[in-house]
């Protein structure tokens, strides 16, 4: 289930680690990668985003709109993350971003978004699309030329070589947190 104010903090850790600024292609594939990594290790996201396969490769959804119609997005995204110039997105408030201030981030996320970085952090943008684009790396990711199409979970975990069982309880959960919600918001 998306986290909006994690995901801000996820970005806003990803691009104090870049020097303020990046790419948004970019910001969006080492998302992605965080969150099939600690899916991995931890059989939860870090985002909790819908993933979608697009022409440039898997997409989190929400955190593609907030950055496609920032004008639209949430005060949430905001707080962290400036609107998109020149196809890059910066911080608000570079000197905000220390580990306290981005306390939805568990000590498992900044491990997971630290290993990402470490791994990607250096590459440019169009060698993360590559490999994105690669089977082997991102089986689940489907080859479209345009529009999109959902990545289902159960997919993305199979890819991830987790068994049936553990698959069930991490789909339940998720269901869990989403009637969970609803319920909340209708009260």
């Amino acid at each position: 289930m998306f986290d909006e104010r994690k995901s801000a903090q996820a970005s806003a850790y990803l691009l104090t680690k870049a020097g303020g600024s990046m790419y948004h292609i970019k910001l969006i594939k080492l998302l992605y990668l965080a969150d099939r990594l600690s899916f991995e290790l931890y059989n939860y996201p870090i985002t909790g985003d819908d993933y979608y396969s697009m022409k440039y490769g898997p997409v989190l959804s929400h955190i593609y709109d907030n950055i496609n119609n920032y004008a639209c997005c949430s005060s949430v995204w905001a707080e962290y993350i400036s609107d998109k110039e020149n196809h890059r997105v910066s911080l608000i408030n570079p000197k905000n971003n220390s580990i306290e201030d981005l306390d939805e981030l568990s000590e498992s996320d900044i491990e997971v978004l630290d290993l990402i970085y470490r791994q990607f952090g250096t590459w440019d943008r169009w060698e993360l699309v590559d490999y994105c684009h690669k089977p082997e790396y991102i089986p689940e990711w489907k080859n479209l030329d345009t529009g999109s199409e959902k990545i289902e979970l159960l997919l993305l975990l199979s890819h991830l070589g987790k068994n049936r069982e553990t698959i069930e309880a991490i789909i339940n959960e998720n269901e869990y947190q989403l009637k969970f919600l609803q319920t909340l918001r209708k009260g």
